[in-house]
């Protein structure tokens, strides 16, 4: 639509051949007296600038919503990349090794009060 062609268009001055012309360009039922095709066409005219006026506010509101996204995608690109690289795999931590006495011991309860264990059973 365009919007000059709404904001000048004054029904009350139209002519019924022009009022005619403009409601069957908007697909409106084109019968009736002079006064239900001005009113016909006031309508579609008030109906059509509003949502023009509707059409501006979403455009806007998305301008805003598009500024804000790109506001934030470096922060939102960083987080991609972060992601991207995989950590390196962890080491897994290594058991300390045991000392070289407690290799030689045998089951609990076995040790002599000196602290050394039995020597081994022979074969």
């Amino acid at each position: 639509h365009d919007r000059r062609a709404t904001m000048v268009l004054d029904p009350s001055a139209m002519k019924v051949t022009e009022l005619r012309a403009e409601l069957a360009k908007r697909g409106l039922d084109t019968s009736g007296l002079k006064a239900a095709l001005q009113e016909r066409l006031t309508e579609a005219v008030r109906a059509e600038v509003k949502a023009e006026a509707g059409d501006d506010a979403a455009a806007a509101a998305a301008q805003e919503v598009k500024a804000e996204a790109d506001q934030a995608a470096p922060a939102t690109e960083v987080k991609e990349e972060a992601k991207a690289e995989p950590a390196p795999p962890a080491e897994p931590a290594s058991a300390p090794a045991p000392p070289a006495e407690a290799a030689d011991e045998g089951p609990p309860g076995t040790e002599e009060e000196g602290g050394a264990a039995p020597p081994p059973p022979p074969d």
